[in-house]
């Protein structure tokens, strides 16, 4: 039987052949290095292996896409594969503010984005409206409770306790003429009244945990807390109250008044084992007793003693001063402080830079901006804080390097935040 004619011949059969095994060792390892994960970065002229991006944050129904891609995915989820490079994420839902950010895949390498949680959209609920006129408030720590004197009509005063999240109102005192001095204190839920009864020469000082209302404890003194000093002292139960009148420093606390002695400086603060420290403006020196450390900065306040460090603001800034190794104190710049209650940090700022103070007492410079700040507080438990400039509210997070606006033009006479139920 005749073949017909073609035009494959022998030697045509034979390239082709050599093409086609060519071919395919070429096109092979290309398949197999990109489903192990390598892709051609144009950038670089290099083929590199790809990145994972893990995304997990609330609400886990917000919408997430990437370079305007939108990912079909439910939250918490992982997008393997990636090509190395620069891909702008927004995650976004209705009625929260949108979270925008240029992240970095790199190879071989995880990016997360966690421990982050879209702020939801509100404007200010007005609380007290029949209350008079408010003249005074306190927060606790946390912004769980709230403290106010309320004025209804001329030289009537009344102090309540406020709970946010049971949004119940407690009524503490009803006096006249005089107005109520209050305080929380910046450690714990233990606050005080201080107030003057009619007819009587001597104030009293009601000293109270807000969790244990029948527990207070009222003690007379003879000068108003608007003429001498006092601080707060952080104990390991409950805070203490240190007063200094007349060069006499006495600690108040839930269940007893204790003479600590004669002070002859201005400056002083209480350590651990409730021994007094002074500071000596001439000669700079830090005295308790017979011990004297000498040191280069003028101390304007002794704020804390923590595990045999102290944490003071001085002329240049706040200080950090290891006692034990009596090494050269630590400056950073800012010349106010607070606590982390429960976290053993400080956050501290000035009016161009914010700090934060870890546990091993080493500061950490997180923010530094044009405007001026007012005042910083710890917003969340995942690190984020509020700063108010010029009555501007902002949300930072010193993770992402991200901050939000969330309430502008605002009269701010105190703030409070309660970082469990997220509420300012």
């Amino acid at each position: 039987m005749p073949y017909p004619d073609t035009i494959l011949t022998r030697p045509i059969r034979l390239a082709l052949m050599g093409f086609l095994i060519i071919l395919f060792f070429t096109i092979s390892p290309i398949i197999i290095l990109y489903t192990i994960g390598y892709r051609y970065d144009g950038a670089s002229k290099e083929i590199k292996q790809t990145g994972v991006l893990s995304v997990n944050v609330l609400p886990d129904e917000a919408k997430v896409t990437i370079n305007s891609l939108e990912i079909n995915k439910k939250i918490p989820f992982e997008l393997t594969n990636r090509a190395p490079g620069m891909y702008l994420v927004k995650i976004e839902k209705p009625g929260f503010y949108s979270w925008e950010k240029e992240m970095i895949i790199e190879s071989k390498q995880t990016t997360y984005i966690r421990n982050l949680t879209l702020l939801k959209q509100a404007l200010p609920i007005k609380l007290f409206q029949n209350m008079g006129e408010i003249i005074d408030v306190s927060v606790s720590h946390d912004g769980k409770y709230l403290l106010f004197t309320a004025q209804d009509e001329p030289g009537i005063f009344e102090v309540f306790l406020y709970e946010a999240k049971k949004d119940s109102l407690t009524p503490l005192l009803r006096t006249q003429k005089t107005k109520p001095i209050i305080d929380f204190s910046p450690f714990d839920y233990t606050a005080f009244i201080e107030y003057k009864k009619l007819g009587s020469n001597n104030f009293l000082f009601e000293l109270f945990n807000a969790e244990k209302l029948s527990e207070k404890q009222t003690y007379s003194i003879a000068e108003s807390l608007n003429e001498i000093d006092y601080k707060w002292i952080q104990n390991k139960e409950e805070s203490e109250i240190i007063f200094s009148q007349n060069r006499v420093a006495t600690l108040f606390t839930k269940d007893k008044k204790i003479r600590h002695g004669l002070l002859v400086h201005d400056i002083f603060g209480l350590d651990e084992d409730q021994k007094i420290w002074e500071f000596d403006k001439k000669t700079k020196k830090l005295i308790s007793g017979e011990k004297e450390i000498e040191l280069q900065y003028i101390i304007t306040d002794i704020l804390s003693f923590k595990n045999d460090t102290m944490i003071a603001t001085t002329d240049h800034g706040t200080l950090i001063f290891d006692m034990l190794q009596n090494q050269e104190p630590k400056i950073i710049n800012a010349e106010h402080i607070l606590p982390k209650k429960g976290e053993g940090q400080f956050i501290a700022w000035s009016e161009t830079e914010i700090w934060i103070i870890g546990e091993d007492n080493l500061p950490k410079l997180l923010n530094r901006t044009s405007d001026k700040i007012d005042r910083v507080l710890p917003a969340t438990e995942l690190g984020e804080y509020i700063s108010i400039s010029n009555g501007t509210i902002k949300i930072s997070d010193p993770e992402y390097y991200t901050e939000q606006i969330i309430l502008e033009n605002a009269e701010i006479m105190e703030i409070g935040v309660n970082k469990k139920t997220r509420k300012i």
